[in-house]
């Protein structure tokens, strides 16, 4: 017997609501968004973006009712934001997807080729790491595309290595999905072509944020939403090659959590989560995200639910039984919150009840969607039995699209004309000195964006701004950056930095800061205290200063 708080639970889940149909702006935004992206596993990250960066304003409130109010209308745009919305993966579900076709590889590569001015250092120990992987892995297993063996010429992006390493990344990444914890012997060369490539997108989207000037306000705006989605999947990427060579390939490839943490960071989160929470109009939905990250239930049986949810929705409405589920929306609220791994457990009303005792029979006989479905526990409680994996599938907009009673084709959708923006670029401003310095502070937790920034030399030419990011940063990557280009650390504008390259705490080379340790870059005054500040200087360091200053004597 469902409790009261089940009880109360489906009764808020019935009263959820289209509401008012979204502004013709809100419309279109909306589905440009959802429709210009064929893969809708793939939307998420840009939808939760929006919300994200809408968060605290009346945009919020009017994004959440325009997806609201396309999703209880059955329209393609709405069923898929809210499958979006929705949607759980893995790790590797969300980041593989933009590494495993080498894309950045092949394009780095073209760009080292056709110009000889980007083959810094890093850029010809990239291009050793491709050809000593590709003839590791050529000599382990013969690999090649359909048009080679034929002899034909191949078609761009199946060229050589690109085909070897697509061919031997995919099954490898499918073994490893498949095996228990631990290191596998797979796991050395997956981990080596998924660093080659996440390297080759981290350099390109500093080429790429080092192509714009950050001194143009207009221009920099922009791109930055690009940038910061750019980067965090470059850290996402990183953290899942660290976990595969360590060998928690459950976390990888086994343990499902929200899209939202692909563009968000927990605190983010949990604040936008917090703000659904303390709306009037959009607790449910926040409850709904809530309870799907909790229940973790598999989206194909997810949609199977809500497909067969629809159903006895279209049902219930043709006997005037009300505020059942007749649209997407209800029908997923229903399912997220009463759905768990062995079935759909729902608490019904007693109109529907007296409805589905009379219909129920002849429907599980009549329609395979409803075969076994039933009421239980004294018909207050509608039972819909898990399915064989067979019997369900993954629907190409996330969620079936069930409209009037009829289940509508699965056809592609036309992608709407882009908003239309009221940006004018030559209204551009330009950028001071003091919003140049506010605006790398801003990007020290962004490494593309910051290196990009370190190339720019208007950005460096600035007095002690170079040594307020050695200062306050903790990656060891901008440290070593910075000690290895001679224009970062010296000249008036950067006097200080070589002294907080020393003093930075991160876990930076000794061999890259030796240089430093000199009188031409730090005073033996400086050196002194440097050798005695324990608490601020690291053990190994200090050793080197000692010497020096022995030597000195």
């Amino acid at each position: 017997m469902p409790t009261t708080t089940q009880r109360n639970t489906a009764a808020a889940s019935e009263r959820i609501e289209s509401g008012r149909p979204p502004t013709d702006e809100v419309r279109v935004e909306l589905e440009y968004l959802a429709l210009r992206i064929p893969e809708v596993r793939l939307l998420g990250a840009p939808l939760f973006g929006k919300l994200r960066k809408a968060q605290g304003s009346e945009r919020f409130d009017e994004l959440l009712q325009g997806i609201r109010y396309l999703a209880s209308a059955g329209e393609p745009a709405g069923v898929r934001l809210l499958s979006a919305f929705l949607d759980l993966s893995t790790m590797a579900d969300r980041i593989l997807p933009y590494l495993h076709g080498f894309t950045s590889s092949r394009r780095y590569f073209l760009t080292l080729h056709l110009d000889q001015r980007q083959a810094n250092p890093f850029g010809r120990s990239w291009v050793s790491r491709l050809v000593e992987i590709s003839r590791r892995l050529q000599a382990g297993a013969a690999v090649a595309s359909a048009t080679q063996v034929r002899g034909d010429r191949p078609r761009p992006g199946e060229e050589h290595p690109w085909s070897l390493l697509r061919g031997w990344l995919v099954p490898a990444i499918e073994d490893l999905s498949r095996a228990g914890e631990g290191i596998s012997p797979a796991s050395r060369d997956v981990k080596d072509l998924l660093r080659l490539e996440v390297d080759a997108l981290e350099e390109r989207t500093s080429l790429l944020a080092g192509s714009v000037d950050p001194f143009r306000v207009a221009a920099i705006q922009r791109l930055l939403p690009i940038l910061s989605t750019l980067d965090s999947r470059i850290r996402d990427a990183r953290t899942m090659i660290s976990w595969i060579e360590a060998g928690k390939l459950d976390e990888v490839f086994r343990r499902p959590v929200s899209r939202a943490l692909e563009t968000m960071e927990p605190g983010e989160f949990r604040q936008l989560c917090q703000a659904m929470l303390g709306s009037e109009n959009h607790s449910d939905l926040g409850r709904i995200l809530e309870r799907r990250i909790a229940g973790a239930v598999d989206r194909r049986h997810l949609a199977d639910d809500v497909l067969r949810l629809q159903r006895l929705g279209h049902v219930l409405a043709a006997d005037r039984v009300n505020d059942c589920w007749d649209n997407p929306l209800r029908a997923a609220s229903a399912a997220v919150q009463y759905g768990n791994p062995e079935g759909l457990r729902v608490p019904v009303s007693e109109a529907v009840a007296e409805s589905l005792r009379a219909r129920l029979p002849g429907l599980g006989a009549t329609d395979n969607d409803l075969a076994g479905v039933c009421l239980v526990e004294e018909g207050r409680v509608l039972q819909l039995p898990r399915r064989d994996p067979e019997r369900t599938r993954d629907w190409p907009h996330g969620l079936p699209l069930f409209r009037d009673g009829a289940l509508l084709p699965d056809g592609p959708v036309e992608i709407p004309p882009a908003p239309v923006s009221d940006e004018k670029p030559d209204q551009a401003e330009e950028m001071g000195a003091s919003e140049a310095k506010k605006l790398v502070m801003n990007s020290l937790q962004t490494t593309s964006i910051l290196l990009a920034l370190l190339r720019n030399p208007k950005i460096t030419a600035v007095p002690g701004l170079v040594a307020e990011v050695a200062t306050r940063t903790r990656n060891p990557q901008i440290i070593s950056v910075i000690a290895a280009d001679r224009t970062l650390h010296s000249g008036f504008a950067n006097r200080d930095v070589p002294l907080a390259c020393l003093r930075n705490p991160s876990n930076v080379s000794v061999k890259v800061l030796r240089k430093f340790v000199h009188v031409k870059f730090v005073s033996k005054v400086d050196l002194k205290r440097l050798s005695l500040d324990r608490a601020g200087v690291r053990r190994e360091l200090r050793r080197e200063i000692d010497k020096y200053l022995e030597a000195l004597a």
